[in-house]
C-alpha cells in the first residue's frame, strides 16, 4: 500500500511524562485508493511510536483501526519520518546519549617536572598532569606512573641485587634505626653511625682511591 503524508501540524508543549503523548497529527493520503484521512495522530506509548484514528465525529462515525495492528504501525512509520524532516522532538529515551567527556593521553616523558625536584614523583606527576589539563582545557592523563621511592638503606648501600652478603646482613641495622629514630632530622648520618659507616672513606673506597 502506497502512503504519503501531505501534511504535519506539530503539537506544541509535549508532555513525556503522560502515558501516550500525542507530538503531531498529519493528513494521510493512500494514493492507490484516492483517500485521505485528516489528523492522524502520532503517539508514542513508551516504547514505541504509535499511530491513531481521527476522533469519531458528534455522531460517532469515523474510521477505527487497531493501534498495535500492522497497518497503523506502516503508517506510524511515515509519520515519524515526516515528523522528524521537520525537526520534531524525540522521546528522552530515544536522544542521543551526551559524549562522553574528552580525556588527552600524555606520555609521561612529555611532562614538565622541572623545579619540583623536592616532591615526591606521583606528586610531581600529578601536579605536572593538573598544569597540563588546563592548558588544554581538557582532562589529561598518562601510563600508571606510582612508583615505590627507593628506600634509605639502598639510597645508601645501593640495589640489593648488586650487594654481597655481608652488606645484606645491614638490613637488620636499618630497620632497627627506621623503628627507634624519633625524627627525621639527620636521618642518614644516623644511619651510617648504626651501621659503623664512614661516609667519606665509604665514598672513596667506592671510587678506588
Amino acid at each position: 500500500m502506497k502512503i504519503k503524508v501531505n501534511k504535519i501540524s506539530m503539537r506544541p508543549d509535549v508532555d513525556w511524562t503522560r502515558g501516550r503523548p500525542a507530538v503531531c497529527d498529519g493528513d494521510v493520503a493512500f494514493t492507490e485508493m484516492r483517500m485521505t484521512l485528516k489528523s492522524v495522530a502520532l503517539v508514542w506509548n513508551g516504547s514505541e511510536w504509535m499511530a491513531f484514528a481521527p476522533r469519531l465525529n458528534r455522531m460517532g462515525e469515523g474510521i477505527m483501526w487497531d493501534a498495535g495492528g500492522s497497518f497503523a504501525k506502516e503508517i506510524a512509520e511515515h509519520l515519524l519520518e515526516a515528523y522528524q524532516r521537520m525537526g520534531g522532538e524525540m522521546p528522552p529515551g530515544k536522544r542521543k546519549k551526551a559524549a562522553k567527556p574528552h580525556r588527552i593521553y600524555v606520555p609521561v616523558n612529555q611532562l614538565d617536572l622541572v623545579g619540583m625536584e623536592h616532591l615526591p614523583y606521583h606528586e610531581r606527576i600529578q601536579l605536572a598532569l593538573e598544569e597540563e589539563s588546563r592548558c588544554r582545557g581538557a582532562e589529561c592523563f598518562t601510563e600508571i606512573w606510582e612508583r615505590e621511592e627507593p628506600s634509605l638503606a639502598t639510597q645508601i648501600l645501593g640495589d640489593e641485587a648488586d650487594r654481597d652478603a655481608e652488606a645484606l646482613a645491614y638490613d637488620a641495622a636499618v630497620a632497627e634505626h627506621a623503628a627507634n629514630r624519633s625524627s627525621a632530622e639527620d636521618d642518614k648520618a644516623g644511619l651510617h653511625r648504626v651501621l659503623g659507616v664512614d661516609a667519606v672513606a665509604e665514598t672513596m673506597a667506592r671510587a678506588g682511591l
